[in-house]
This record gives C-alpha cells, sequence and structure tokens, in this order.
C-alpha cells in the first residue's frame, strides 16, 4: 500500500528568531526519575534515586528550545559523582549548552546516615530529607 505521507524534514524552530520581544522565565521539564550517586565524606559513594526537575531561561530572540537537550545534560551528569560543587557544573552546562542566562535544577531524593545510638551504641540508618 503507497503512503500519502509525504518525507518533508521538520524545520528546526528553535533556533530562529523570535521578534515579538518577549522573554521567558522558565522552560524545561519535570518528573524525570533518574538514578545519581552521593559522595559521602569518608564513606562510600550512595547510589538515590532522585525526581529531577530542570530548567532555563529563554531569550526573547528565540522561538524555543529542545526538550531532549535538558535530558542530555540530565544523562551526562548523573553519571557523575555529586557534591555541592557538581551541581554548581550542572547549572552552568544547561546555560552553556542551551545559550540561557538563567538555570534551575532540583533532584528530590530520599538520603540515608548511619546514626550510632547514644545507650545501646547500635548503629542504624536515619533518613533526611532533602
Amino acid at each position: 500500500m503507497k503512503s500519502h505521507i509525504k518525507d518533508v524534514p521538520l524545520r528546526d524552530v528553535q533556533n530562529l528568531l523570535d521578534n515579538r520581544g518577549i522573554d521567558i522565565q522558565k522552560v524545561g521539564i519535570k518528573n524525570v526519575d533518574v538514578p545519581l550517586i552521593i559522595q559521602r565524606k569518608g564513606q562510600d559513594n550512595q547510589v538515590v534515586y532522585a525526581t529531577a526537575q530542570i530548567c532555563a531561561s529563554l531569550d526573547s530572540n528565540f522561538k524555543g528550545t529542545h526538550m531532549s537537550r535538558f535530558m542530555e545534560i540530565l544523562n551526562e551528569w548523573r553519571e557523575k559523582e555529586l557534591l555541592g560543587v557538581d551541581i554548581k557544573g550542572c547549572l552552568e552546562a544547561i546555560q552553556q549548552k542551551l545559550g540561557a542566562n538563567s538555570a534551575q535544577v532540583k533532584f528530590v531524593f530520599k538520603y540515608f546516615i548511619e546514626k550510632e545510638a547514644p545507650v545501646s551504641t547500635n548503629f542504624f540508618w536515619v533518613q533526611k530529607f532533602l
């Protein structure tokens, strides 16, 4: 059976100039589940399962952005051993790759630390909410 759909390449509209003069404060992705490796001082790394939200500003001279670029950045950074300093590097990567003036990243996850009970001196895991 012959298809009536023409093989026409889609225009890359996100890079087209926009003359409306409207800055967009936030454009991005949210509720993306991803494993992260968290460095712990003096201990083994801990793998946590996080829900991520990444967004960036969009300058008034751009029509849009490729949402897949957010996923590319997330995939690059999820394999790194994260510390607070590395989150700053992730933000800089978002800004650079998307040509954005500002960026935000949010990871929500459960983090456990080992604590010693004061009386029994037994060790147990305590959940920290981050």
